[in-house]
């Protein structure tokens, strides 16, 4: 029986071009395959880059071969769509092709970022053993340069995947601005729309909105969002009752009618700020670490552990907190103690690790043997 190869050389197109521009069903396997769903991709669309793909992929597979290293190549298609529906398409295939072909790496060929987006998913069925990406050459003259602009920017204006972006984006924040205007709010209309915009920036710059998508896919996660925001909630509320009490203290009204007061009466008011809003803080704190614990813990996984000890380096570390914040409102009280707690509950941590490690390791060596 032969030996499965222990590379897969897949080459992703992820908008689905080769399926819409040459019929071509995938996933394609073999370099005498891929060699002719690449030379009919060309013929149907002589600028597609994607074709420049495949026959990067079949030389790679060439390349490897020469050097004796057992490998595969394939190319898997997405849609035109893009976004969770091409990304499901792609891991199906590639599944598919790894219960066929029985590889235990991949190597990605890619022509841009646009394909490379599905490495998370391919991630998750195999190791990425290499990314190659081809960049396709063009003419120098002016005349193909102007030519090539203005093909990309008719596909900005388009191309739904991108004009959401350069025309969408701009768009909303037009028409919230011409809103605001003849509101009473228009002396801050700069704040906010800085504010949006660097929101939008944030959200795609750092790949939220992906990494959302793909976490929705996992039961836990509406659990994570009630207690991510039902801790700010507790946060919220913890805020003002702290405030509220601060308010009523005479080194309050202290500051309030001698401002310059204010460095020698900070500290203690910080004190008492930590010690009445501590116990809020660390339920909404533990609310997510225990709705990881139950999760975990009805799927029996061992991340279980994971959740439960970081529930108990929170809990050892309530009392420090506390006797900083005495030590804030009195700055002669012993700092041996906060140390001595902070030793203590390090101890403890320590010992409740090497348990938990040994657990895992004695579970593991049962599952072997």
């Amino acid at each position: 029986m032969a030996e499965p190869p222990k590379i897969l050389i897949l080459c992703t197109d992820r908008d689905d071009d080769i399926g819409r521009k040459a019929r071509i069903k995938t996933p394609v396997v073999g370099r005498k395959a891929c060699i002719q769903s690449g030379v009919k991709l060309a013929l149907a669309d002589p600028e597609e880059a994607d074709a420049n793909a495949i026959f990067a992929s079949v030389r790679l597979y060439d390349e490897l071969t020469d050097k004796g290293i057992s490998c595969e190549v394939a190319v898997v298609a997405g849609d035109v769509k893009g976004g969770y529906d091409a990304d499901e398409k792609i891991r199906f295939q590639v599944m598919k092709l790894k219960e066929k072909i029985g590889f235990k790496e991949i190597i990605l060929v890619s022509d841009g970022i646009e394909d490379e987006a599905i490495l998370p998913v391919l991630q998750s069925i195999a190791p990425i053993a290499s990314v190659h990406r081809i960049t396709i050459k063009h003419s120098g003259t002016v005349e193909e340069s102007y030519a090539v602009l203005a093909k990309y920017l008719k596909m900005l204006v388009y191309d739904p995947r991108y004009s959401k972006f350069v025309l969408g984006i701009p768009g909303i924040v037009l028409i919230m601005y011409g809103i605001l205007f003849f509101t009473p709010w228009y002396h801050f209309l700069n704040y906010f729309l800085a504010l949006i915009l660097g929101l939008i920036f944030v959200v795609r710059g750092f790949g939220l909105d992906r990494t959302i998508e793909m976490a929705k896919r996992r039961p836990i996660f509406y659990a994570r969002i009630f207690a991510f925001f039902g801790g700010i909630l507790i946060l919220v509320a913890g805020g003002m009752q702290a405030y509220s009490y601060i308010s009523t203290l005479p080194e309050y009204r202290t500051i309030i009618t001698h401002p310059e007061m204010v460095y020698s009466l900070l500290p203690y008011l910080s004190g008492v700020f930590i010690e009445q809003v501590q116990t809020l803080l660390w339920i909404a704190i533990g609310l997510n670490f225990a709705v990881g614990a139950i999760y975990h813990a009805v799927k029996r996984s061992t991340k279980f552990l994971r959740d439960l000890i970081a529930l108990l380096a929170l809990t050892l570390f309530y009392l420090p907190t506390y006797e900083m914040a005495q030590i804030l409102k009195n700055p002669q009280r012993p700092a041996i103690t906060i140390v001595s707690l902070l030793l203590l509950g390090l101890a403890i941590l320590m010992i409740i690790l090497y348990l938990a490690y040994y657990a895992y390791r004695q579970r593991k060596l049962a599952q072997a043997t």
